[in-house]
């Protein structure tokens, strides 16, 4: 009885085990890719200002595996770092077009992360240097309305500053600074001289 036991339960087991094998295999693949592709970014997030080359291999080899995956959450932060990239530099179109394209991936499904508030921050600041104060300002106001650190707050603030006073509105420019520092401590003095350095160019 035990040897005839051993023998079905064998026979069972050998049945199972190319469908187990083959769906163990999907799942070690697929985390193994995702992993990989979470690797290269993290890499190429490290080496963006120091090696941007380097960095810039790593982010499409990154890209065409999310593509493979249809990956849509790493595909999206391939392209913000791309734009980070271009961004670093100086080529702006470059900057746009993978902003662009980071923010439609992330903006209905992933507005709750950091990838997409960094997203908006780049639009700001691209659209900025290209010279379109209105799109710059849209971006940086819509970041504001995203759950942030008063750290995070002053900065964009004074971005928004930046847009008015390189437009010539000097007086929006300081009332965006005055108004804000009000409303909550600035917390540090890295950013408290930033204010003030921000005042000083504006008066």
């Amino acid at each position: 009885i035990a040897i005839l036991s051993s023998g079905l339960l064998a026979g069972k087991c050998y049945g199972q085990e190319p469908e187990q094998k083959k769906e163990s295999y999907k799942s070690l693949k697929s985390r193994s890719s995702r992993s990989g592709i979470e690797q290269l970014l993290r890499e190429a997030n490290e080496l963006k200002i120091s090696n941007p080359s380097q960095s810039l291999s790593n982010v499409q080899e990154a890209l065409g595996m999310s593509l493979a995956q249809n990956d849509g959450f790493n595909e999206a932060k391939c392209y913000l770092l791309l734009g980070e990239i271009n961004e670093n530099i100086e080529e702006w179109g470059l900057a746009l077009d993978n902003y662009e394209r980071a923010w439609q991936k992330l903006s209905s499904e992933y507005n709750n992360t950091a990838e997409y508030q960094r997203t908006l921050q780049g639009l700001g600041n691209t659209y900025l240097k290209l010279g379109n104060y209105t799109q710059s300002l849209r971006y940086f106001q819509e970041t504001l309305k995203l759950p942030l650190s008063d750290a995070e707050k002053t900065e964009r603030q004074l971005d928004i500053s930046e847009v008015y006073y390189q437009m010539g509105n000097y007086t929006e420019a300081l009332k965006v600074i005055e108004e804000n520092s009000n409303s909550f401590k600035v917390p540090n003095e890295v950013l408290e001289g930033k204010i003030q350095n921000q005042k000083a160019k504006i008066y």
